[in-house]
């Protein structure tokens, strides 16, 4: 097997492995009722990202691209059906899903409908997909604010700052075997906010550990 094709293969199944996650956060609100203290905005975010990803896959032919976020796309949309069938305030769930469609449409629809070439199009959505990737990474340091006050990083999910991290690494390997730059970059800047999330965990050690959401859910 060439090095190519093994990274390609381990980035797509840690990738998918970080989008199982989900299982656990849907197995929580299904064990609790409801979605007391838990957000829809990782789902809906991962749906945006994976389906933007999946478009830019489908413009550059890159299969690795495509299967990783066609299998993310799947996931998310189920995720938030629990989410959606188990939440006591659908209209935020109503709200947020319009936000997620005022950035898809408008993007695949410029790419339908508006005369452009394919590395125009490629470049366009590929900007878009980086943009939404640095959100994806960047989402646990949220709550540094409160790891600093409280210098404790119990509110810090450290399985999806590890996992970002670790899978930052391999899609901006990736990138450079391909030499995709719009793979490249986001997920080197995904690789300095995971260094420094871990780094969080060295500065404030915590004996416990408490069960978070705010990880991120959508990555390449």
């Amino acid at each position: 097997m060439e090095y190519k094709d093994a990274l390609s293969l381990c980035a797509t199944i840690c990738t998918i492995g970080l989008f199982l996650t989900g299982i656990q956060i849907c197995m929580k609100i299904r064990s609790q009722g409801n979605t007391q203290n838990i957000s829809v905005f990782p789902f809906v975010a991962a749906v945006v990202n994976t389906i933007l990803w999946t478009k830019y896959g489908v413009l550059t032919e890159d299969m690795t691209v495509i299967l990783t976020n066609g299998v993310g796309i799947v996931l998310q949309i189920l995720y938030i059906i629990v989410y959606y069938l188990n939440t006591n305030d659908k209209k935020d769930v109503h709200s947020k899903l319009l936000y997620a469609a005022l950035i898809v449409y408008p993007t695949l629809g410029a790419i339908k409908f508006v005369t452009m070439t394919t590395e125009t199009a490629v470049h366009y959505i590929g900007l878009v997909a980086a943009c939404g990737s640095v959100v994806m990474y960047g989402s646990p340091l949220s709550v540094v604010s409160q790891v600093v006050r409280t210098k404790s990083t119990e509110s810090l999910p450290f399985s999806l700052s590890f996992a970002g991290f670790v899978v930052s690494i391999q899609w901006f390997l990736y990138g450079r075997v391909v030499q995709d730059s719009f793979i490249q970059l986001p997920n080197f800047l995904g690789m300095l906010l995971g260094a420094l999330q871990l780094a969080l965990f060295v500065w404030y050690p915590s004996s416990s550990r408490k069960y978070d959401l705010s990880g991120p859910s959508s990555i390449i």
